[in-house]
């Protein structure tokens, strides 16, 4: 009796670790789930550095660039230069949501290039396994291969 006793005593222990472990793994996938979500999407929805943000940005700067000529022409110097220094804000965001941008697509790549190249390996594969399982035995050398 006493031995049952300590059986399921210890079951029981084991059944709660597993279920605490669980509980901080699932956790720990929320928390990494949400660090990602913050990192990929916008309030909006839309994802952060997309190529209508590097457009805007973009056009916003020769805005800025414009008016600062049309001010330098019309003698305002001071006013010229902050619209210069805006325009190079503006060129400063647009480097690095191009930069953003660029590093997404290389990654998207570098994880297209992996599974694309493991579906080439496992097809090899299983071709060269359906090869081996219809050649006659003593045949090998005899096809060339």
């Amino acid at each position: 009796m006493r031995c049952l006793t300590s059986l399921v005593f210890v079951v029981l222990l084991v059944v709660l670790a597993f279920a605490g472990y669980s509980y901080w793994q699932n956790n720990r996938m929320k928390g990494g789930l949400e660090a990602i979500k913050s990192k990929v999407v916008r309030p909006a929805g839309r994802p952060a550095g997309s190529r209508q943000d590097l457009l805007t940005a973009l056009a916003e700067a020769k805005l800025h660039t414009t008016r600062a000529r049309e001010l330098l022409a019309s003698g305002h110097a001071k006013r010229a230069r902050f619209e210069l220094d805006k325009s190079l804000r503006k060129l400063e965001r647009a480097s690095s949501l191009s930069q953003d941008i660029a590093a997404d697509a290389g990654s998207g790549l570098g994880a297209t290039w992996t599974a694309v190249r493991k579906e080439v390996e496992k097809a090899a594969s299983e071709i060269s396994r359906q090869i081996a399982k219809r050649r006659p035995e003593g045949n090998e050398a005899a096809s060339g291969e």
